[in-house]
């Protein structure tokens, strides 16, 4: 997108040229921008502060600027600026901080309540974004990634919601790819009314702050109306340069909503025939992570207004309020949701998007993961255990294993051939009542649904049970002679199932 960059440089004044930088009464909005720049879109963020400079200026309007560069601008480091007049002035100089931490976007949402009483307030989030996927992979890097330290902020694991406190901003604009997902949304209840984002790629030139700024000069007074403005004056912009672009705005106060619709569709999704499910999923709106003019089935993003449209027929979702694509996007709902077609993707990424506030509440995997049920039993799977002590005994647990909620395990404890405990439950932890010894464990997943199941590979495929390990002694009596006096068993609730041998105290269930 090089060919469509804007001319790069900005002024600045030095401190000394005013008095007054931050004032005790309060701004009718202030507008906070963290720009993430310290990797390959370094020379953009000096375009876009450039922009900002030029930009309207209000005496109602405060824009405060966090902007971190790295090799490649016209002034690497970490800084913040605010808007006066035509000029941008310097007020901190911060060295390099590394803006893929959360701690420093949320030292920055506090610097910009601290010193700048506004009766509102705007985020707006600058960088690279992957919506809430995050690996070791550099390409997969949340948002906001700093290539210095190798950091991001992530969405799946909280910490995105952590860095912006509660009930500050009125709206948050986030200027980076993919963000526009129902699972990112969720992680932001709370800390906004209001999101504009795009759920698919974002050029690197971005939004034109220019007219950003001027939409809120102009409806100082209106945050919706500006907020509006900005949607579609992105894709008006981008569709005379015949790019395919999205964006939306989201009403966080709605999504609620989603709640209504989601329980009976997971339910359903168990009945329903997998071929019905995947050609839903095939045919729905895609949004891949290399081009916005390529539809591409196997992309690991989809339109989740279109797959719930192409299953239940048109819905109309209130918590999009206004979204606007051209090109490949014209006819898009707005918002993506994780659904890959590779079981493999699903299982790297599985354990992470547990995580979720998303799929803690709604299930949403589930639905995924019987799309892919035949692959899912026809195919091989292997996941290791962990062992932990719990109340004196053993308890075995496969964190790493891929199921719906629904699905269920039986787990078989097996000792020299001989079948010593069988456990049947839809959680991951089984408590083992078995005694001392190395036992071979066994693991099926079953669909009570179809009846479906599989054996997945535990390893290891054995466990040693040391003495000290557990009390259970299910199988003591085995090595007793008749001639043991057993006591104590009716000398109380506490010591009922007690027995002796040898001067050694053993529990008899």
């Amino acid at each position: 997108m090089n060919s469509i960059l804007k001319g790069a440089g900005f002024r600045i004044l030095p401190l000394f040229f005013f008095i007054t930088l931050s004032s005790a009464e309060p701004y009718a909005y202030t507008l906070g921008f963290y720009f993430a720049g310290d990797n390959d879109l370094a020379s953009q963020v000096d375009v876009d502060l450039e922009e900002i400079r030029k930009a309207r200026y209000s005496e109602e309007l405060n824009v405060v600027i966090f902007a971190d560069r790295g090799a490649g601008s016209v002034q690497p480091g970490s800084f913040v600026y605010i808007k006066r007049d035509t000029f941008l002035i310097q007020i901190r100089d911060f060295g390099d901080l590394d803006s893929g931490d959360p701690q420093t976007l949320n030292f920055f949402v506090r610097f910009l309540r601290e010193n700048y009483p506004s009766e509102s307030y705007g985020l707006v989030l600058w960088g690279h974004g992957t919506s809430w996927m995050k690996s070791s992979d550099p390409f997969y890097k949340s948002i906001a990634f700093d290539a210095v330290s190798g950091n991001s902020i992530d969405v799946f694991n909280g910490e995105l919601k952590w860095a912006i406190p509660d009930t500050i901003f009125n709206f948050i604009v986030m200027d980076a790819c993919l963000m526009g997902g129902i699972e990112v949304l969720w992680e932001l209840q709370g800390k906004a009314r209001y999101v504009v984002a795009s759920p698919a790629l974002v050029p690197a030139t971005g939004l034109n702050y220019m007219r950003f700024i001027d939409s809120f000069v102009s409806n100082i007074d209106n945050t919706i109306l500006a907020l509006n403005a900005i949607v579609n004056d992105y894709v008006e912009e981008y569709d005379s340069l015949g790019c395919s672009v999205l964006l939306s705005l989201y009403d966080l106060y709605k999504l609620q909503y989603i709640k209504t619709v989601l329980p009976g569709l997971v339910l359903e999704s168990y009945n329903l025939a997998p071929h019905s499910l995947r050609k839903y999923r095939e045919s729905s709106i895609t949004y891949n992570l290399y081009s916005n003019e390529v539809q591409d089935t196997l992309a690991p993003f989809i339109d989740f207004c279109d797959f719930i449209g192409k299953w239940k027929g048109p819905h109309l979702f209130p918590f999009i309020l206004n979204s606007k694509g051209n090109g490949v996007f014209q006819d898009a709902g707005g918002v993506s949701v994780y659904f890959p077609l590779s079981l493999n993707q699903v299982k790297e990424y599985f354990r992470k998007y547990r995580e979720l506030s998303f799929e803690r509440e709604t299930d949403f995997m589930d639905i995924v993961l019987n799309t892919l049920r035949l692959e899912y039993f026809e195919g091989s799977n292997s996941t290791s255990y962990v062992v932990k002590n719990v109340g004196g005994y053993p308890v075995i647990s496969f964190p790493s294993l891929v199921k719906t909620t629904k699905w269920y395990f039986v787990l078989e404890v097996y000792r020299d051939g001989v079948l010593k405990q069988s456990i049947s439950t839809c959680a991951c932890s089984f408590p083992l009542r078995i005694t001392p010894g190395v036992y071979t464990l066994r693991l099926k997943v079953v669909s009570p649904f179809d009846g479906l199941f599989c054996f997945s590979q535990v390893v290891p495929e054995s466990i040693l049970v040391k003495e000290e390990d557990t009390p259970y002694y299910n199988s003591v009596l085995d090595s007793l002679g008749c001639a043991i006096d057993i006591l104590g068993r009716n000398a109380g609730n506490n010591t009922k199932g007690i027995l002796f041998k040898s001067g050694r105290k053993y529990l008899v269930y």
